[in-house]
């Protein structure tokens, strides 16, 4: 068994429809954890904590994240990008016939 995942699976998982999520990778992480042979670790591996200081960032500069405020660290970025992990789980579960959002809801 390999432990890479060919280029061509996730090019088949293509869309826009996330864009602007700035969670694309989390539409991929879906499926293949439903659909190939995965495992699940729950040992935590890092350590992140966010700063609201004023910092220059890159966050919400895309044409297609104008949901976000441009180059902030803000709570309504920060709701606006939760929002995004349930936009696609929701439909992640109607497209797949699952029930992941409940436990995104309960991991959160």
């Amino acid at each position: 068994m390999s432990s890479a995942i060919a280029r061509n699976r996730p090019l088949g998982l293509a869309t826009s429809k996330f864009d602007g999520t700035l969670l694309y990778q989390l539409y991929l992480v879906l499926h293949f954890a439903n659909f190939e042979d995965t495992i699940f670790c729950d040992i935590p591996v890092a350590r992140v904590t966010q700063s609201l200081r004023k910092i220059d960032t890159a966050f919400g500069t895309a044409d297609k994240e104008s949901k976000f405020t441009q180059g902030k660290i803000s709570q309504e970025n920060s709701i606006r990008f939760t929002e995004g992990f349930f936009e696609i789980s929701h439909h992640f579960d109607n497209a797949n016939n699952t029930d992941i959002t409940p436990l995104i809801l309960r991991d959160f």
